[in-house]
């Protein structure tokens, strides 16, 4: 699935398999939603804002409080497929809407399951594993070898402490698998 240009590997992109979410417009739902959420008269109670427009990420206060901004996530999600961005948003001591700004992390989750991971072998194409499993998250080509390419996914298998799920990286030589292993720390 990759081209080598100038000694780089290049991503060939096509349209998606039938069933495979496509990360680019996904993008555009989450793109379209931060900018509704733009247009929000201050105001609008807590509660309400993160049951129709945002969850609540991360917050290291026990009050979302005036001065305070707290991070959310806009999430779009369909099929194996999710596209996320963070907004930084301030709320007034009675938790109502003062203002809203991106932050930044655009982020692109496919997920994967146990079964699809350890249908995948060794020595398969690249373009034979993203027509199974649909195109990755992200993918990496080696700065020292531009053939090598890392690809990741999301497994919603926990390990240890991570109950959140870990990594799946496939790593392709020439454009075949050479190895994969998952991980929540890659």
């Amino acid at each position: 699935m990759g081209a080598v240009l100038a000694g780089i590997a290049q991503p060939v992109r096509t349209a998606e398999p039938p069933g495979c979410p496509s990360f680019a417009e996904l993008g555009r739902r989450v793109d379209a939603r931060i900018g509704e959420i733009k247009t929000l008269k201050p105001g609008l109670p807590l509660k309400e804002f993160t049951t129709k427009f945002a969850s609540q990420g991360l917050n290291f206060w026990d009050d979302v409080g005036s001065e305070r901004e707290t991070v959310f996530f806009v999430v779009v999600a369909e099929g194996n497929a999710q596209v996320s961005d963070e907004l930084v948003c301030r709320f007034d001591r009675r938790e109502r809407l003062r203002s809203c700004r991106r932050e930044c992390c655009r982020s692109t989750t496919r997920t994967i399951t146990e079964e699809q991971y350890k249908s995948v072998a060794v020595g398969e194409t690249r373009l034979a594993v993203e027509r199974r499993l649909c195109s990755a998250s992200d993918s990496d080509v080696d700065p020292k070898k531009a053939t090598r390419v890392s690809t990741y996914y999301h497994i919603d298998l926990p390990v240890g402490h991570h109950d959140e799920g870990q990594t799946v990286m496939f790593i392709f030589a020439d454009g075949k698998l050479s190895s994969k292993g998952m991980s929540p720390y890659y």
